[in-house]
Formats: structure tokens, sequence, C-alpha cells
């Protein structure tokens, strides 16, 4: 599952809000009017990639819902359109993304950091999932039924490592998010979201 966020055109919106089934062409990459070739900031369209829940959770504290302006940068807005294959898309006016701005410009990376806590994505079921420690792989015999031992540190380096990569994607995803914000909300455009 892939989220994605999309820059609308003042005009674009209003025919959006006019004709709501096209939804459908506006995120759809090959589309002959709407279609894009590059992602964000060459494109219109910012590529959350799996990081979508995950950043929706450090900004609201909640895997679905949240309240304030944060609530709209990913999953917030107003729903439009038919299901896209995990919901319909939602759109954000200018004026809300004005606010999301703002309130994204008040967040620090180190509030961010402190909020990435795999313990609680597990309580909250968050995509990708996977986030508690797996135990360590059985104990194997070895040559001349000799018991060999697991490499449990092992696992566990992999385990930290692994975390330590993604959570660096996610603050990576984080900065591109509070830029694609910086600039639709200085175009005066609204956003369009959806999951694929």
């Amino acid at each position: 599952m892939y989220g994605s966020l999309r820059r609308m055109r003042a005009d674009q919106l209003s025919r959006l809000l006019r004709e709501p089934d096209l939804t459908s062409r506006l995120t759809d990459a090959e589309d002959e009017e709407f279609g894009w070739a590059e992602p964000w900031p060459e494109g219109p369209v910012l590529d959350l990639d799996k990081s979508w829940q995950v950043l929706h959770f450090v900004l609201t504290g909640d895997a679905w819902e949240g309240s304030g302006p944060l609530r709209n940068a990913i999953l917030g807005g107003t729903t439009i359109g038919a299901d896209l294959g995990y919901g319909p898309a939602h759109y954000v006016t200018p004026s809300e993304v004005a606010a999301v701005t703002v309130a994204l410009a008040s967040l620090s990376e180190d509030v961010i950091r402190s909020r990435f806590d795999p313990s609680a994505f597990e309580a909250a079921e968050l995509y990708p999932g996977a986030w508690s420690p797996q135990p360590p792989p059985p104990v194997k015999k070895g040559f001349l039924g000799r018991l060999k031992s697991p490499p449990i540190q092992q696992a566990r380096d992999s385990q930290e490592k692994e975390l330590n990569e993604y959570f660096d994607f996610v603050m990576n995803q984080f900065r591109n998010l509070v830029g694609f914000y910086q600039d639709v909300s200085r175009a005066g455009e609204a956003v369009l979201g959806w999951l694929v």
C-alpha cells in the first residue's frame, strides 16, 4: 500500500469538485491530460511510499484520524470520488494547505525523532508492520550432533539496522512533506491525497 499527494491548481480543484470521478484520472501517472513523468519537486506528485501511515501517526498520534491541521497533511481533508482500492481520494483546500504548512513548520526533526516509537507503531498496528523484534532463529544441531547457538546478537543488530534505515527513510519523507506543503502553499494550491 502506497500513499501519494498531488498538488492541484485552482482550476483543477474546481473541475474536480464539479466532476468527482476525475479522481481516477488525477491519480493516474499515465493519464493523457493529468499524468506526470517526474515526482515532486519536478512534477506534481509527492510519493510517500510506505511511510504514509507512520508519518501520519508521528504527526497526529493516531493511526487514521487526529485533530488540528496536521490531520490534513496525509489522511485528512474531504473525501471525493470513487474508491481507488483503499478508499476514496481526499482533498485539502488552499486555506487548509496553509494551516498544514504552518503546523508542519512548527515541528522540529527532534520532535519527529522523539515520536518514532516502534512499540507504539506495533500497538497501533501501523502499516507496513513487523515493528516488534522477531525471535531469534531456532537452535540447530551442527556437525556431530552438537547444538549450535543461534546468532542472537546478529539478529538483534540486523533488526536494529533495519529500524534505523526505516527511520532515516521516514525522516527524509518528513522533510519532503514539509517542502511539498511549502511549495503548494506559496502557489495557493490545493492537495489531493490517495492510497493505492
